[in-house]
């Protein structure tokens, strides 16, 4: 049985997809994982 009242998205999956997005197009952190790959 699934319990009543808990609302997946809203507590789990939006923030999740939060940090994806931030993650993904954060210019710092794009930056850094060119800057990482040319290096290997």
């Amino acid at each position: 049985m699934c319990p009543e009242g808990i609302r997946i998205t809203d507590n789990a999956l939006i923030p999740l997809k939060e940090r994806a997005v931030d993650r993904k197009y954060d210019p710092l952190v794009w930056l850094g994982d060119k800057i990482r790959r040319r290096g290997q």
